[in-house]
């Protein structure tokens, strides 16, 4: 941010005092805010005040004056333009400029008897500088350093340099703007626009007097007049007739007739249109008597000169002058064709503003101090170098005292970091190893690393006892020393053994040992054995133990039980016992278990026949005793044995008295039908009397009616007598039979 020290007051620039008895004052203008650049010329009289201002920077003015005369004004008008435009009406003006650039100030007091004193002020506004910083080599800076940078020292860690671009500004300049080129071919109703664009004037710069625009400038050549409407339309849009289609055949400028190619164009005449003309009156009327006849002698061509237009340019008043001025031509008929060779406006020189410039360019530059710069001079800064990202601020300062930072990151690494872990040698084995996980550093992940005994890997194995120092380095040369030592350790031997345990008491059960450290040749002595070997085998259910001595004579010893696990339990079920030999079919189902997998299923059915299914069936269609057997098989080689007895007999027989009686003498004196082959369970027996009443029930097979009426000791009648029974088959089929009796006593 540019500083200031001291208000300055400037003087006169321009008094208008063309009114009667106007007392001449001279008008100042000076700043609150900012100081003020004079510029004086030859005779040493002030030419040129300017205000220069950094970005964003508020510019505070105040109008005053010098009375000159005997009769000063009481009554004084301030009005205050920027860049032609009011801004203030007050005696002061302040803004905040946020764009760099060339700006124009003035200031206008208006006595009461309307003499007008003016001033003006030119405003600079910085441009802000592109700035690069050059590092050489670039900034890969190991931490816990000091580094040179200097701008001269070519001994120096870094080299630096900058290179600054500042901005330059000029007035656009202002000068009769000219179009391109129109063909205006035939066309029935075309239509076709050429335009200009203004950027001369001051930002909201508007028109405020018609007379301003001075001309309206047109080279051109038509065939036929009568063609052709011509508007001029404004920047706000708003559009005034210049032309409407009159004079027949009148022609504008020598044009080429019946030729309607765009190679072919003919010679344009210069016309214009001015509400102050050099023609008093418009083109219309120049076609009755402001002509000249055509070369071939076919109607008249209108005379280059100014003509009133159609329209009034009063209805332009207001419309800002910068921006696209347009003009419109229809071709009304679809014959003759023409040229627009160039066109513009004329412009009163009073309301242009004047061309001026300014350059842009830093007057100092330098680092700024931070905690981390230990010295420094005119060319050389020493930085002390802490890890992380650090910026260095470098500061310009341009000819207007604005002040502008640019800065350059370094990076600079992380300590390096020698993480590790590492085995002693054990016993003397020469197994020690170092394992380097390094961290930190400008590149993680690319160390180079230099030990002692030579290697460049971050693991090292086979190492006996000693010191071993490395070195590791990043891929910018910052590095890390450090040692690590290896010591003999004199340890147990350490090892895993797998037991398979005994299965059913085979003595299958081995064991195997697997050293985990320790230097071969080993010595094995097992509990049980004299055998000399990592593995022992045909062991029964026990404890046991291991003793082991190395090359090195490192010893351990490790205890260990082999269980037995006992074979499968053979069991089953089938639906019968007993079947009929004409229907003996029985379904076995397997009830076996075991701990280990059955993998075999070995049945005998007595009768011949065998199966390996798991749950077989079998037809005993012969009458006899069988003896079933199942036998199963383990994944050990353990197997069980289960049996059970199965009949086949004959089917049912059954035979019943015709007659019995019940007299005490110790013969024939109970009722019971005679059966065989039959599931004695399943019996059930009713007799009734004569009546159909139940005088007996029973499901005893072997008890029997004894002549009294059920649950009563009340003797039946003599008499015939009915019975039912009901039993199961050893085919498992229900029976129903009846029959009949007598009872005699």
């Amino acid at each position: 941010m540019k500083q200031f020290y001291i208000y300055i007051f400037f003087t006169l620039i321009f008094v208008d005092a063309s009114a009667q008895n106007c007392d001449a004052i001279i008008p100042n203008i000076f700043s609150s805010s900012s100081s003020e650049t004079i510029i004086l010329d030859e005779n040493n009289i002030i030419d040129s005040v300017y205000f220069d201002l950094c970005i964003g920077e508020e510019l505070i003015l105040e109008g005053n004056y010098e009375v000159v005369s005997e009769n000063p004004q009481s009554d004084l008008y301030f009005k205050w333009y920027l860049d032609g435009i009011v801004v203030s009406s007050s005696n002061s003006f302040s803004q905040v400029f946020n764009n760099s650039g060339g700006y124009v100030i003035s200031l206008e007091i208006t006595d009461n008897f309307g003499c007008i004193y003016s001033t003006f002020c030119f405003i600079r506004v910085s441009f802000q500088p592109e700035v690069n910083l050059n590092f050489t080599p670039d900034l890969n800076i190991c931490p816990g350093t000091f580094t040179t940078i200097s701008t001269s020292d070519e001994n120096s860690d870094i080299l630096f340099s900058s290179d600054i671009s500042t901005g330059n500004w000029s007035s656009p300049p202002c000068e009769d703007e000219f179009a391109e080129p129109l063909y205006l071919p035939d066309g029935s109703g075309a239509v076709y626009e050429t335009s200009i664009i203004l950027t001369c004037f001051g930002e909201g710069q508007a028109l405020t007097n018609i007379n301003d625009i001075l001309s309206v400038d047109i080279n051109m050549e038509h065939s036929y007049t009568g063609d052709l409407d011509i508007y001029l339309t404004a920047p706000n849009g708003i559009q005034v007739t210049l032309f409407e289609q009159d004079g027949g055949s009148t022609w504008f400028g020598e044009a080429t007739d019946q030729d309607a190619s765009e190679t072919n164009p003919g010679i344009g005449y210069d016309y214009g249109w001015s509400m102050n003309p050099s023609y008093n009156g418009t083109m219309s009327d120049g076609m009755d008597d402001n002509t000249v006849p055509q070369p071939d002698g076919f109607g008249n061509i209108l005379n280059q000169d100014t003509y009133l237009p159609i329209g009034n340019f009063q209805d332009f008043l207001g419309t800002s002058l910068n921006g696209t001025w347009t003009i419109t031509v229809i071709d009304n008929l679809s014959i003759d064709n023409g040229w627009i060779f160039s066109w513009g406006i004329s412009i009163n020189q009073n309301i242009i503003p004047s061309a001026w410039s300014f350059n842009n360019y830093i007057t100092e530059e330098n680092f700024i101090l931070d905690s981390t710069i230990t010295d420094f001079n005119d060319s050389t800064i020493i930085v002390f170098n802490e890890p992380g990202t650090h910026e260095y601020i470098y500061n310009v300062i341009d000819n207007f005292g604005c002040s502008y930072t640019s800065s350059h990151s370094a990076s600079i690494s992380d300590y390096i970091e020698s993480n590790y872990t590492f085995e002693n040698e054990y016993c003397g084995g020469n197994d020690g190893e170092i394992i380097l996980n390094p961290s930190g550093g400008f590149s993680p992940n690319n160390f180079f690393v230099e030990w002692s005994n030579g290697s460049n890997n971050t693991i090292i194995s086979n190492l006996s006892q000693g010191n071993y120092s490395f070195i590791i380095s990043d891929e910018v040369g910052c590095k890390l020393q450090n040692s690590i030592f290896i010591s003999n350790e004199i340890l147990g031997l350490e090892f895993d053994i797998t037991v398979n345990d005994d299965h059913c008491n085979q003595g299958i059960g081995d064991a195997n040992l697997i050293n985990l450290n320790g230097d071969p040749p080993y010595t094995f002595s097992w509990s049980h054995s004299n055998l000399n070997s990592s593995t022992t085998n045909n062991l029964y259910q026990g404890n046991y133990s291991i003793e082991v001595i190395d090359y090195f004579g490192c010893y351990g010893n490790k205890e260990f039980e082999v269980i037995n696990i006992s074979g499968p339990n053979s069991f089953f079920e089938n639906n019968f016992d007993t079947v009929v030999f004409n229907n003996g079919t029985i379904e076995f189902l397997n009830l076996s278990s075991s701990i280990e997998e059955i993998i075999s299923f070995d049945w005998s059915f007595g009768d011949g026949n065998f199966s390996n299914i798991e749950n077989p069936k079998n037809n005993f269609d012969q009458i006899g005793e069988y003896l079933v057997q199942l036998t199963v098989n383990d994944q050990f080689n353990c197997s069980d044995t289960y049996s059970r007895i199965i009949n086949s007999v004959e089917d049912y027989f059954i035979w019943s008295p015709n007659i019995f009686t019940p007299d005490n003498n110790g013969l024939n004196e109970t009722f019971r039908p005679i059966l065989k082959n039959f599931d004695e369970s399943s019996f059930s027996i009713k007799i009734y009397n004569r009546w159909g009443k139940i005088v007996y029930i029973s499901k005893d097979y072997h008890s029997g009616w004894n002549g009294k009426i059920a649950n009563t000791n009340i003797l039946s009648e003599n008499g015939g007598y009915s019975y039912s029974v009901s039993f199961k088959t050893f085919g498992n089929k229900t029976e129903n039979l009846f029959g009949s009796f007598i009872l005699m006593r």
